[in-house]
């Protein structure tokens, strides 16, 4: 049986990553992703640069001060003091997707409780837009670089993180998956099995380089324009997606799925396909290399699907490696989920991505 690896990306892989390169003052206090659990607290800090020393700002007080109001309210975060950022310890993003989304949906159309959620949600997301993006935009990964170089033209990469870096990353090395990706968004018609044997990214959750006409009278409305320069496979630039490809308009939002939507993804013929590939490749991987990725007990389609591999009848059990620093503590729920799903399966373990990578060198 020849060898298939599927790279899997979980948010553990964005925030380990070592990113390259550092052309600006910009992406020198920025240097890292922001966690989940500490999202804002992680976003807010700032690096020592050569012009100032190392800090807090507070980006969403000054560009979207009603929707950090509305956040400060409801996380009882203290407003009679001169901001404080361990205040913002523990506020994880998910956690507030979800409560804005839960909150929209509970209340009653029409009335200012709904609307106040809707904005929050819509005005988070356009905080993140295009503040994240900015902050990996260009940018690769020297860890993931020697991960993908080791790759086979079949094998694929997986990537719940909506950030950039992987496709940025694929790009520098010049990697033939990365082409693959680009056909797969500019197919009008997916037929799941015809890319078994492709070597795929596959971005799961979405992307925020995956922009949406909201355009009614747009011939691309409410379609994923794929992030590439027409015709060729050149990733688009930051401002290169500022306006609709097809229209000239500015209506452009990213195509992405926040946690508590992860039911939205059989209703979505795109988002659906793609798991669906996922599907058809375990039938043949030889193992699979989950990078930052912790299985949260919530994430049903991802049991779902990795559950999968327990219906292949392969000769050989597919190897499970783990590359999370919280899978050596037993007791964890990240190694007890592991094991669960993955029983009867050769697992190993790395406690970092810089670990990990230089295994593959």
């Amino acid at each position: 049986m020849k060898q298939r690896k599927i790279i899997i990306l979980g948010a553990g892989a964005s925030i380990g990553s070592k990113r390259y390169p550092i052309q600006s003052s910009w992406r020198q206090v920025r240097t890292r992703m922001p966690s989940a659990e500490n999202f804002f607290y992680d976003l807010f800090k700032t690096n020592r640069t050569e012009e100032r020393p190392a800090g807090f700002v507070n980006w969403m007080g000054v560009t979207y001060e009603s929707l950090n109001d509305f956040i400060v309210r409801y996380w009882n975060i203290s407003s009679d003091k001169l901001y404080d950022p361990s205040d913002w310890k523990g506020v994880n993003i998910e956690e507030v997707m979800t409560f804005f989304e839960i909150g929209e949906k509970m209340s009653l159309n029409g009335t200012n409780e709904h609307y106040s959620y809707k904005k929050a949600r819509e005005h988070l997301l356009d905080f993140m837009y295009p503040f994240i993006p900015m902050i990996c935009w260009d940018q690769h990964c020297e860890y993931l670089l020697k991960v993908i170089s080791r790759l086979d033209n079949k094998d694929s990469i997986i990537s719940y993180n909506w950030d950039t870096i992987v496709d940025f990353s694929l790009s520098h090395l010049n990697n033939p998956i990365l082409k693959n990706y680009a056909k797969l968004l500019r197919d009008e018609r997916i037929e799941p099995e015809k890319y078994r044997h492709t070597g795929l990214l596959l971005k799961l959750h979405g992307s925020f380089n995956w922009m949406v006409c909201q355009n009614k009278s747009c011939s691309s409305f409410n379609k994923i324009q794929p992030p590439f320069i027409r015709k060729t496979y050149r990733l688009s630039k930051l401002r290169e997606q500022w306006n609709c490809k097809y229209c000239g308009g500015g209506k452009l939002k990213p195509q992405i799925i926040p946690p508590v939507s992860n039911k939205m993804i059989h209703k979505d013929s795109f988002f659906k396909s793609q798991w669906l590939i996922v599907k058809e490749k375990l039938l043949d991987a030889t193992e699979l290399v989950f990078i930052g990725y912790s299985f949260p007990p919530t994430d049903y389609y991802s049991e779902w699907l990795f559950r999968q591999l327990n219906f292949i009848e392969n000769p050989k059990k597919s190897i499970i490696t783990v590359v999370n620093p919280e899978y050596s503590n037993h007791s964890s729920l990240v190694y007890k989920r592991y094991n669960s799903l993955f029983k009867g399966h050769d697992i190993r373990s790395f406690k970092s991505l810089k670990e990990y990578s230089k295994m593959t060198e």
